[in-house]
């Protein structure tokens, strides 16, 4: 009797497979380019969105041109306290040479995408892997197609937020205190940011080191945490020349949300649908946002059930 012969699957030369994968990098290439030039399309063209928050980002660049030294930045939404001048010095240089030129500063505003794609494309790909890079860089120059037009603080802290988390998780992957003490001097840049993500960040980051470091005996790292002194020594100078008037206006802003608490559950569903909706003005991308979230919420709880970068799944919705 003749065997039965059972057919080999046809295997992929490697020509083909290197050619594939240069395509698809090519294609990724593409369009990100395609997407920073739709970014560039109002510097292009001197057609800067100059709304409310941007003229007085204007004026305290100003403001520092004239007095040099700026200990606060932009109010918050608590009355009485500020953010930090960090955002504006980052952009005072440019605005300077240029003369006060906002298409110079919108510029500088494009470098800053550039840098944080090709950063956030390295540390994505440390983090995960290349595709997960590539997705990465991509869906966030898409992004930026509707912020470059008209950057401020919060931008800045989006930005920050991703080296935030690549060096905490490196400071628990590998336990070297100098990836934690990076890490309290970029969450005190995020305060200065935006006080509203980088207070809670420092607070979960506090908590959750001093856990692992009582669980290693590693404890004489907590004095890392003394480090979030610098960022925030402009407050502290700033409260210590006005009777702590920011620290006052604090605690009342506290003590009164805490009297008129919504409860967990409001606040919790309000902060996801804010980040399913970031960026989204229209019904249409506002839905295609919550499908996304869901799915990446999926694919999260996948990985963590098949072992699959589960402990940087866990520790980013610890966050």
């Amino acid at each position: 009797m003749q065997k039965s012969r059972s057919k080999k699957p046809r295997k992929i030369s490697f020509w083909q497979n290197f050619l594939l994968g240069k395509l698809l990098k090519l294609s990724f290439f593409i369009l990100v380019i395609f997407n920073l030039v739709l970014a560039s399309w109002y510097q292009l063209h001197g057609d800067l969105y100059f709304h409310s928050d941007i003229a007085r980002d204007f004026l305290l660049f100003n403001e520092i041109a004239n007095k040099k030294i700026m200990l606060i930045g932009a109010r918050s939404g608590a009355a009485g306290v500020y953010h930090g001048p960090f955002w504006y010095y980052l952009n005072f240089p440019v605005f300077f040479i240029s003369g006060g030129n906002p298409i110079a500063v919108g510029w500088f505003w494009i470098f800053l995408i550039v840098v944080f794609l090709i950063s956030g494309f390295q540390l994505a790909k440390k983090l995960f892997d290349e595709v997960a890079a590539y997705f990465f860089v991509l869906l966030m120059s898409t992004y930026f197609i509707f912020q470059s037009n008209s950057f401020s603080h919060p931008v800045g802290s989006l930005m920050m937020t991703l080296f935030f988390f690549y060096t905490f998780w490196q400071y628990l992957k590998t336990f070297k205190v100098q990836y934690l003490a990076i890490n309290v001097i970029i969450v005190g840049l995020l305060i200065q940011l935006e006080i509203v993500n980088g207070v809670p960040f420092f607070f979960l980051s506090l908590v959750f080191a001093t856990v692992e470091q009582i669980r290693r005996k590693k404890l004489i790292h907590w004095l890392a945490f003394f480090l979030i002194l610098i960022p925030l020594s402009s407050y502290i100078v700033f409260d210590i020349r006005h009777d702590f008037f920011q620290f006052k206006s604090l605690m009342t802003f506290v003590s009164s949300a805490t009297g008129q608490s919504e409860g967990f559950l409001p606040v919790l569903i309000n902060r996801l649908d804010n980040t399913s909706n970031i960026g989204a003005s229209l019904t249409q991308i506002s839905l295609i946002n919550r499908i996304l979230l869901v799915l990446f919420l999926l694919i999260a709880m996948k990985s963590i059930r098949d072992g699959v970068n589960s402990k940087i799944y866990i520790v980013f919705l610890r966050f």
